[in-house]
């Protein structure tokens, strides 16, 4: 199960930085 998790963690870690960049031209 420790594993599950630690594949998560750069999962997410994608999609946060495009995230960011999706309301920067918003603005």
């Amino acid at each position: 199960n420790s594993s599950t998790p630690s594949s998560h963690t750069p999962a997410k870690s994608a999609p946060s930085p495009a995230s960011a960049s999706v309301p920067a031209p918003t603005s």
